[in-house]
């Protein structure tokens, strides 16, 4: 076993101070099968590839044109504006999803070959929304959970959530 330093643009350093308002995820958003790393900061997303040594590749920054679910574009906290990676669209690339708490909306940057798409509102969702099962007015993600996993096994993550007195999944159609 060995610890190795590896110098990224992810640490407190660089402005990642908080984890619950410049969240820092690992998935795979590229579909080599290596986990990369991904930070929101106050107003860019950037991400790292995954090496096959162990390392990660230079930082990425997105473009810049527009924010996504970053504090500038008004997610200010993990805790009010949930956000994780998850592949949403079944493509073997992590997607950055989040809950917009304050317009009760589910969101999703789609991954792409140059980082992340413009974010969307999910739609495709079978039955009951999210609003259904939490009052959004008094949200909180330590007492309304969102997690994701495939559930149905089709290669696509679902969106599962704890509500006030039941919990939901969000299955796609």
């Amino acid at each position: 076993d060995f610890y190795t330093a590896i110098d990224t643009d992810f640490s407190v350093s660089h402005g990642y101070t908080s984890q619950n308002e410049n969240p820092r995820m690992m998935g795979d958003i590229n579909g080599d099968g290596r986990a990369d790393i991904v930070g929101i900061n106050d107003n860019q997303v950037r991400f790292a590839y995954g090496q096959a040594d162990g390392t990660f590749s230079q930082p990425n920054i997105d473009d810049g044109s527009y924010n996504i679910m970053s504090e500038s574009d008004g997610w200010t906290s993990q805790e009010e504006f949930p956000r994780m990676l998850a592949d949403i669209d079944g493509d073997n690339r992590d997607d950055i999803f989040g809950y917009d708490s304050v317009n009760d909306k589910l969101m999703v940057a789609y991954a792409s070959d140059e980082g992340f798409a413009r974010p969307v509102e999910l739609s495709g969702i079978e039955g009951d929304t999210i609003a259904d099962f939490i009052d959004h007015n008094d949200y909180s993600y330590n007492n309304y959970p969102l997690t994701t996993a495939d559930i149905t096994g089709n290669g696509q993550d679902n969106i599962v959530g704890f509500g006030t007195s039941d919990m939901f999944a969000a299955v796609w159609s």
